[in-house]
This record gives C-alpha cells, structure tokens and sequence, in this order.
C-alpha cells in the first residue's frame, strides 16, 4: 500500500498561506471551525488554524492520528524521499537515515509533530463524522453561496454548518468546515462484473487491500491472487509472498514508477510471485477466469487493490443534493466555503 503520492515539503506552506488569507480576518475566538480527519492534511490545518488564534474542533473516525498510515500492511513505506515529505518547520530527525522510511518511523514523526505543536487537546478521537450540512436562515437560499465567492471571506454573515457524529444525540454548530478526509481510504473502488461472474458465484474469499486483516492465519497455505499493479498491489502480494511463499500479481493497468519491496523481483524469479496481465477477467467456482487463458486461475483468495472512489466519498459527505453535486457535476470551487485538502 503505497503512501507519499503528492504530499511533499510545499503542502504545509501552501496550507499556511492559505490559512493566513483566509482566517486573517475578523473576531477569531467566535468563529468555530471544525477538521474533519486527523491525518497529515488534517494536523496541518489544526496547527495552521490554532496558530492565526482559533480553537478548532479535529474530529477523527480511529483512535489515533495518522490516517492512512495508522493502519496498513508491514511492508508499506514511503515512496517519495523522506526530504520531499516532511514539514517545512520540522523535519524528519537524524536518527531516521533511510530514504524511504517504513511506515512505523512516519508513524513516530507525525506523533512527534502532534505533540511538539501540542494538537492533540484539540482532537476529538473515535468520532465518525457521517454527515456535515449548511444551515441557512429562511430567507436565504441555499444556492447564493454562489454570491460569496470574490468577497475573499471565508465566513459568512449568516448561515451554520451542522457537524453530524455517529451515535451522538446533538449536531456540532460551526462557521467553516475544513475536510481532510483523504483520498486512499474508506470507500473502495471495484470492478463491475456481468451477472453470475462475479465473487457472488466464486467459493472463495473477496477482500480488497483497504482490509487491515491479511494476517498469517487468513492466508497460510492459500493461493492468493491481487489485482491491480500500483503500489498497493505491489506491496500486498510482496507481504502475501513474504508470509504464504506465493502468490499470483494479475496486472490490470500498466505500471507507473513506483518503489517496489525488497526483493521482489527475486521473489518473481524463484517463482514465489507469479506476474500475470490482463484486459478483463471474470470469476468462476473456483477462481478467476482470465481474458485470453483457456483455464481458470484457481485461487483461494482474491485481494482487490483496485483504488479507491475519492469523488464518491466526499460527496457522500454532504447531506444536501446541491453540494453533492458541486462535488459529481461541476467545476465550482469548493474553496468557497468549506476548505478540501488531500495530502
């Protein structure tokens, strides 16, 4: 499961500067603002906010900081050089020397960084935003948010957003909602199969790499197939080869540069790992039924590492039919009035 694409030293100092136009303005302490996700985008806009004199709300679905990389598989570690993914006030400490460090030690530096800008009073742990939704007087349309947009004001006059929380009895009220949602979780994106050939008719096990549950007892003694072949399907046929001594790579799309396991090309040729490319396939009884093979693939397990539906995800966010689709079927900025930071 690759981490790193697109987070580099300049997110932090595109945030700030952001933060800097956007909330330079105006009685502070009044104003509430709510971070929905406690991942690196969304320690960002924590420090960014407290530090121009607010007292934001960070709300986080897990029980700790991290996002993405709180929980992934053995194997994962940045793909980007640590010198491009690191925050321009605090870097990464001498005693990590790898270029690409492991999931553990990024782990360890976010952790660091919480505590060092002191954010962790100002998160809200093992809170599942479901829904956020503007409130507006009844007078006002809900569509001349429009009107707002040249002002450079990120707070209206009138008009809330309601903060919904899973198994809570009250919305939390703010004035500005900042997402940091991400974009390589949550929701999985999988391929569309024609009636009676997909995992319904297949007797074995469906997951996708999104699963924190590939542990050795699932695995052990099983044929696994992944599909896919960017970094996360990379990473978790290393990690199922690693524990299980096989498994089959099915290649769905070409292959971008990417940092590849240790020794994963010597896994593929003492065959532990077994490299296959397809246009389509199905799923049979007993397996896979490759485009172009006259004999099924017969696996025990197969492992999606097919992406995720990020669009579809923050759109899902919002309660009202008209920002949803802002979010499908419009190039209307959402800078507006909430802030959407992907790291």
């Amino acid at each position: 499961m690759g981490k790193g694409e697109g987070c580099q030293i300049t997110l932090d100092q595109q945030l700030s500067l952001s933060c800097f136009t956007v909330f330079s303005s105006g009685p502070k302490m009044e104003r509430k603002i709510a971070i929905i996700g406690a991942g690196v985008s969304g320690l960002l806009a924590c420090k960014y906010t407290l530090e121009n004199g607010f007292k934001p709300i960070v709300f986080e679905a897990r029980s700790g900081i991290g996002g993405v990389w709180s929980q992934t598989i053995e194997s994962t570690k940045l793909q980007t050089p640590k010198s491009f993914y690191q925050f321009s006030d605090f870097a990464w400490p001498n005693s990590v020397t790898e270029t690409f460090p492991d999931h553990n030690k990024v782990m360890e530096y976010l952790q660091a960084y919480a505590a060092h800008f002191n954010l962790f009073p100002s998160i809200k742990f093992d809170t599942k935003v479901t829904s956020i939704d503007r409130l507006v007087p009844s007078d006002e349309d809900e569509h001349s948010w429009d009107l707002w947009g040249g002002t450079g004001k990120p707070f209206s006059s009138s008009g809330k957003w309601n903060v919904t929380v899973q198994e809570a009895r009250n919305a939390y009220q703010v004035d500005f909602v900042i997402l940091c949602i991400g974009r390589y979780s949550d929701l999985p994106n999988t391929p569309d199969f024609p009636m009676n050939k997909g995992p319904e008719v297949f007797d074995g096990k469906v997951l996708h790499s999104m699963n924190d549950d590939l542990a050795a007892e699932l695995i052990n003694g099983k044929r696994v197939t992944v599909i896919g072949f960017q970094k996360s399907a990379v990473d978790v046929a290393a990690e199922v080869a690693n524990r299980n001594g096989h498994s089959f790579l099915n290649q769905i799309s070409s292959c971008m540069f990417t940092v590849l396991p240790r020794n994963f090309y010597d896994r593929v040729q003492g065959g532990g790992l077994s490299l296959m490319k397809s246009r389509s396939f199905t799923f049979c009884k007993n397996g896979l039924v490759i485009d172009g093979e006259t004999t099924p693939l017969v696996t025990d397990i197969v492992i999606f590492a097919t992406g995720y539906k990020s669009d579809e995800k923050l759109k899902n966010i919002f309660k009202s039919t008209y920002f949803q689709k802002q979010i499908t079927g419009s190039s209307a900025p959402l800078y507006r009035y909430w802030a959407t930071v992907f790291p």
